[in-house]
């Protein structure tokens, strides 16, 4: 294993589990398990409201601003006792969204010693094909040869056109940011086929580089809410304008012909990062979100 594939092994401070660290020593140790138990402690605010009470959604919705791993685990055990092995009734579940399974899940493989990261990007609604294109997360790991993905929701491996194992997501079910900003920036795609046709022409666009960029922010070793801004991406890129940003422009198309699991190339691509509009200690991160609103944080 080389040093740049061990530091993914490493929590960050998103996915870091202090004071849980031994509630998650009793978890299985296979990626196909530790995905079932992601599935029993978190359930989409969204996509699976309808298993919900309506009142649950209303006075627990700020569970999706929970950002760290920790304070998913905290307000877990808080909803129930039980050990982290025993699945929650639906009422009794995190209420998250598809990045915070994939942070639980890449936490949960980093604290066994497996290098995880999680990937931002796109695929097709359970991964079946007549559904529209949306943003979505999921984890990439080692497993002890190459970098695999897996898939941390268990209802897109049930929903799926394509048969497929949780820890062996076929990567062409799953799109980076970086191939969808290339499959945007080539004409391949329109910009709102990204957004399932909901948006506009620069709002869509703009979700395809916010997007390019929390998966290189991950890289980076910062795995950030879906609706975060910093940095140049705060300043300089916003939903209903033209995009003209060089620098910005040319980090993204750098990672075009970057592959991640290369150890030079995504070594050079996380410096590149950091260098234009990086996430470190003390960042001023704005955050948009769908329950809370605006507020900031420090990184």
């Amino acid at each position: 294993m080389s040093d740049h594939v061990a530091r993914y092994r490493e929590q960050s401070s998103v996915t870091a589990v202090h004071p849980y660290e031994a509630e998650l020593d009793n978890l299985p140790r296979t990626v196909s398990e530790l995905v079932d138990k992601v599935d029993g402690l978190i359930i989409h605010f969204e996509t699976d409201k309808a298993a919900l009470d309506e009142q649950i959604l209303l006075k627990r919705r700020h569970e999706v601003d929970s950002r760290f791993a920790s304070t998913m685990l905290h307000r877990i055990f808080s909803l129930d006792s039980s050990p982290l092995g025993e699945p929650r009734p639906v009422e009794r579940r995190l209420l998250g969204t598809c990045r915070d399974t994939a942070v639980m899940l890449c936490s949960f493989m980093r604290h066994q010693g497996i290098p995880a990261r999680v990937r931002f990007g796109f695929a097709h609604m359970l991964y079946q094909q007549a559904n529209p294109l949306h943003n979505h997360a999921v984890v990439e790991y080692w497993n002890g040869n190459e970098w695999l993905l897996a898939e941390s929701r268990m209802p897109y491996v049930r929903g799926s056109d394509t048969p497929f194992s949780p820890d062996d997501l076929p990567r062409a079910q799953f799109m980076v940011g970086a191939e969808a900003w290339r499959q945007l920036r080539n004409g391949e795609r329109s910009a709102q086929t990204f957004s399932g046709h909901r948006l506009g022409e620069h709002p869509s666009a703009w979700l395809v580089r916010s997007f390019a960029l929390y998966d290189l922010a991950s890289l980076a070793g910062y795995e950030p809410l879906m609706w975060d801004q910093w940095g140049r991406h705060y300043n300089f890129c916003r939903p209903r304008r033209a995009f003209n940003d060089g620098e910005l422009l040319d980090l993204l198309d750098q990672a075009i012909t970057t592959d991640c699991r290369i150890d030079t190339q995504c070594e050079q691509l996380v410096e590149r990062f950091r260098q234009v509009t990086g996430i470190a200690d003390g960042t001023e991160i704005h955050s948009f979100s769908p329950v809370l609103g605006r507020y900031s944080i420090k990184a």
